[in-house]
This record gives structure tokens, C-alpha cells and sequence, in this order.
């Protein structure tokens, strides 16, 4: 197996759990209490959100995204995301 073949196997498996770890995040928002005044809670509510940011930064550093266009060439707001590719 060469590098390239390597490296594509590898990141394409990361880039899918960092995929289930975004949509698990973002699924999960609505068990947050973004109204409370206790500070240790929201000290795990500014620690869940920048967990998020951790995933979502490393999804986009590590991958190409494109968008998906419908039938008529339009963007549907959705995006393609695969492991970068080195010439």
C-alpha cells in the first residue's frame, strides 16, 4: 500500500467519526440550559461548545468541502466533505 492509499484510507475514516461527532454535537444542543446563572454550569456549557469547535475546526482544517448542487445548479446547503488530496 502506498502512502497516498494509506493516508486516504486513515483520513477517511476520521473524517466519517469527526462527521458523527459534529451531528452528535449538534443534536445535543438542546440538552444545554443556555439560560442558567450557576457558573459551574456554565463553565460545562462553554466546555461542550468548545469541544464542538474542536470538531468542527479539525472537520475543515483536514478535508475539502464542496458544495452539493441540485438538478438545476443550485447550492442545496449541503456539503460534499472528503480528505484533502496532495497533487
Amino acid at each position: 500500500m502506498t502512502n497516498k492509499e494509506a493516508y486516504n484510507k486513515l483520513s477517511s475514516q476520521v473524517i466519517s467519526l469527526l462527521v458523527q461527532a459534529d451531528v452528535l454535537m449538534m443534536n445535543s444542543t438542546g440538552e444545554f440550559d443556555f439560560n442558567t446563572d450557576d457558573a459551574v454550569e456554565t463553565e460545562y456549557l462553554l466546555q461542550s461548545q468548545m469541544l464542538h469547535g474542536a470538531v468542527r475546526a479539525a472537520l475543515y482544517a483536514y478535508s475539502n468541502t464542496e458544495p452539493v448542487l441540485d438538478d438545476d445548479g443550485e447550492e442545496t446547503g449541503e456539503n460534499v466533505i472528503e480528505p484533502l488530496s496532495f497533487g
